[in-house]
């Protein structure tokens, strides 16, 4: 999907990296270091707080919410996982193959909450309807499948199994502990470390236009030029980071259904794909 447009990333990649650095070396190392060693200081602070926030931030404005729509959708008549996978199971199965009916998948459920091996078809039937029926109520805006949250916690996907119809109320605390806490956390890190960074990289900018202001001006000599490269290079990445969380969470926000912003174009770049797995990897999210 878009994936003719990958050229996009390499050349908004290149256009950032190059202007920074080239405005670096036209205001030479004197005037760059002040900029250089705040952005630096910024980023690594702003992220620091953003994390440090993250949690209560969610826990306010997030958690209780997402708990009570699981919990209604748990409640609603229309909420029923083995009747959901129960037809799922029949649309895909093969022509003369039998599959069992919501009651076969209750007496399935039983045997594997009594202590029974779990399929792992089994875990994908129930994974993928119970995904299908909450991403009605709340959008997870998850890069995990609600099916690989499952498998790789047996015993929660049991007791969601044995609760789900009885508890709704403990079905949907699993629920948002197992597959939307985690990523709403990085959801919100990532608006945090932004909005602070704007704010922050703003005043530190006006701060550095007077200091420069107040000063006479001098001549930008060529050495000056040559030691303000790594000043731009530092630039640059510190430009790169915050065009990264950006697209990340234009990623995150659509799913990645957005005809450019989506996994598969970035994929099929030659260049932006590298450093925005690194960069994705780093700050962890």
């Amino acid at each position: 999907m878009g994936t003719q447009f990958w050229w996009f990333y390499d050349v908004l990649f290149l256009s950032i990296a190059m202007g920074i650095l080239y405005h670096a070396l036209w205001n030479g190392f004197r005037k760059e270091v002040l900029k250089t060693v705040g952005l630096a200081l910024t980023i690594t602070a702003t992220f620091a707080v953003a994390c440090f926030l993250s949690t209560p931030v969610y826990q306010t404005l997030f958690q209780e919410k997402i708990t009570t729509t699981l919990q209604n959708a748990l409640e609603s008549e229309d909420f029923d996982i083995f009747e959901t996978a129960s037809e799922s199971l029949a649309l895909n199965a093969t022509e003369g193959e039998e599959t069992p009916d919501a009651d076969g998948l209750r007496n399935i459920a039983e045997k594997i909450i009594a202590g029974e091996e779990c399929p792992e078809w089994f875990i994908d039937s129930m994974g993928n309807a119970t995904e299908l029926l909450i991403s009605r109520y709340v959008k997870p805006h998850s890069e995990k499948t609600l099916v690989q949250c499952f498998a790789g916690n047996i015993p929660a996907f049991q007791l969601f199994l044995q609760i789900c119809e009885t508890s709704p109320q403990d079905g949907a605390q699993i629920l948002e502990a197992l597959y939307y806490r985690q990523s709403y956390h990085k959801l919100v890190i990532m608006v945090l470390f932004l909005l602070l960074l704007l704010i922050m990289w703003v005043i530190i900018s006006v701060i550095a236009s007077m200091i420069e202001y107040e000063e006479s001006p001098k001549p930008i000599t060529g050495k000056s030029r040559i030691w303000a490269i790594p000043l731009g290079l530092t630039e640059a990445i510190g430009g790169l980071v915050m065009i990264t969380v950006i697209i990340r969470l234009i990623v995150a926000l659509t799913d990645g259904q957005m005809l450019l912003f989506n996994q598969e174009t970035m994929n099929h770049t030659i260049i932006f794909r590298f450093v925005y797995r690194f960069i994705v990897k780093c700050l962890a999210i």
